[in-house]
């Protein structure tokens, strides 16, 4: 049995809603299958089973996404941003979708210098 949280660093930063909305349809879906592939070969088997358990038994996903940026993001930008990652965890078949039924999360963006990154974090209990 996996313990929760778990906890996985992605070496890369979602792109704003400004630049997915002014992308080619195919470059949109490319980020999400990018993201897809990042959160699923980040995680174990065991990890994955029990992500997928927590919707089978009617429960919410919570997910806290930290985002390690060199430039700041507007509030509803930042939000914005976090789509292309929802819409890979639903893809990486650890959600049904990302309904509020479903699924939950926070955003938080922090200002470092290289190398930029995000912290994903599954949880089966509400993230403050």
């Amino acid at each position: 049995m996996v313990v929760f949280p778990i906890e996985i660093i992605v070496p890369i930063v979602p792109p704003s809603p400004n630049v997915l909305l002014r992308a080619h349809w195919s470059k949109r879906y490319q980020h999400i299958r990018d993201w897809k592939d990042h959160i699923y070969y980040r995680l174990t088997n065991e990890n994955r089973k029990e992500i997928r358990a927590l919707n089978e038994e009617g429960n919410i996903l919570f997910v806290r996404i930290e985002q390690f940026r060199q430039q700041e993001l507007d509030p509803d930008n930042l939000h914005g941003s976090v789509k292309v990652i929802l819409d890979a965890i639903v893809a990486s078949n650890l959600a049904f979708n990302d309904s509020k039924e479903k699924m939950s999360y926070t955003v938080e963006q922090i200002f470092c210098n290289p190398p930029q990154k995000t912290k994903i974090r599954f949880d089966k209990d509400e993230i403050l």
